[in-house]
């Protein structure tokens, strides 16, 4: 099971949620926060630089003071941490702000849209490009399953259409913060 973060009252955070006064921060001598790449309903991502390797990153954390994002937040860095798979964004990291100690996670930096954002512009896909998109998204949740993760919101704003720098399109599944892992043996010894 996960442990559930201390939160007193006293320490909860007290940043705007559009993230401002975070910008120009490094967390741990290392991750250097530009600004808000992406709002969603209880987190922010930052575009981020990895000032020890020289590459860009994502940051994302909770949106000021909701307890149960940090949590689901929490939970994600867990279920990312077990998952290594082309179709699942990776996890670089992870750590707690200081100050109020909420998690943050280093995710790779993706280049590219949403499958939602894709549709909004576009509409509906050809069945062939549908087709393309859906395999790496089982895949994606194959491998999940197989670590006991059960992603449970898999939708178009959680499907990423990546491109790198070459322009090759690669598919990735994010946005695991309601994922939740099944129990296994190990976990109850």
């Amino acid at each position: 099971m996960f442990a559930s973060l201390p939160w007193p009252a006293t320490r909860r955070p007290s940043f705007a949620a559009d993230g401002a006064p975070l910008t120009g921060l490094v967390l741990d001598g290392r991750y250097q926060l530009f600004e808000v790449a992406h709002r969603g309903d209880t987190t922010l991502t930052f575009r981020a630089q990895d000032r020890r390797l020289g590459r860009p990153c994502a940051v994302r954390l909770p949106i000021a003071t909701d307890e149960d994002a940090a949590l689901r937040l929490a939970r994600e860095g867990q279920s990312l941490g077990v998952v290594e798979d082309a179709h699942v964004v990776r996890l670089l990291d992870q750590g707690r702000l200081p100050g109020d100690g909420r998690p943050y996670l280093v995710l790779e930096w993706l280049e590219g849209e949403t499958l939602r954002e894709h549709l909004d512009r576009h509409g509906p896909l050809a069945p062939a490009r549908a087709l393309a998109i859906v395999r790496p998204v089982l895949q994606a949740l194959r491998a999940l399953h197989a670590q006991g993760v059960v992603h449970r919101d898999v939708r178009p704003a959680h499907v990423f259409l990546a491109r790198d720098a070459a322009g090759v399109s690669s598919v990735r599944l994010i946005g695991l913060a309601g994922a939740t892992r099944r129990p296994s043996l190990a976990d109850e010894r």
